[in-house]
């Protein structure tokens, strides 16, 4: 059992990581239509 959370913690980690990395990515490109929308949803997963 305890296991199976630590590989669910590992994958959560990096599944956010991921996140994290494409969400820069996003946030840092300038032809979105809206980047303040973008950044708001960016800063609510990065600091979840």
């Amino acid at each position: 059992m305890q296991a199976i959370y630590q590989l669910l913690q590992r994958a959560a980690k990096e599944i956010m990581d991921w996140f994290e990395s494409y969400c820069s990515l996003l946030c840092c490109k300038r032809n979105i239509d809206r980047p303040e929308d973008m950044l708001f949803i960016c800063n609510v997963i990065v600091h979840y």
